[in-house]
């Protein structure tokens, strides 16, 4: 069940089927199932039941979500996309603190603040968060007036 999951990942863009892993807390033992047990030989009897559960799992995920999101592209395009946007740009946070980890550019003593400290930045950040909201919908609503004018138009021609 959990490995289906993380199989979100296959589908949807933006989503890191690791990080789910390690949120949920099976990234590292099924890490280590793989790599010292099946590959390691210390306990095959073991690992394969394990790695095989997880692939069903993946499976069962991936075919699961790939229904789901046609359902949802065909009933919500528009509301679909944006969301798979809103996952690609904020996955770009946490692969930037990671990269920085890993450069070493991010000391381990340093912290990474993800919530605001102070009040003007929670006002700033729902204001922002309120003219996003705003865009999109006027950006939304244009479009389809601009699509119906185009529709009318090619009505017209196709009566004279």
């Amino acid at each position: 069940m959990v490995c289906a999951f993380g199989s979100v990942a296959l589908v949807v863009p933006g989503i890191s089927g690791s990080m789910i892993l390690l949120i949920l807390g099976y990234y590292n033992p099924i890490l280590n199932v793989i790599s010292d047990d099946l590959f390691g030989g210390a306990n095959i009897s073991k690992a394969i039941p394990i790695v095989c559960t997880c692939g069903i799992g993946i499976a069962v995920g991936f075919f699961f979500v790939s229904i789901l999101m046609r359902a949802l592209l065909k009933k919500y395009p528009r509301s679909t996309y944006f969301a798979i946007v809103g996952f690609i740009i904020g996955s770009l946070p946490s692969v930037y603190v990671s990269t920085m980890k890993d450069v070493g550019m991010l000391a381990s003593g340093m912290r990474v603040v993800w919530l605001p400290e102070s009040v003007w930045h929670w006002i700033i950040s729902l204001l922002l968060l309120a003219v996003g909201v705003v865009g999109a919908t006027f950006i939304t609503r244009l479009a389809k007036k601009l699509e119906s004018k185009v529709d009318n138009k090619a009505v017209d021609r196709t009566k004279k």
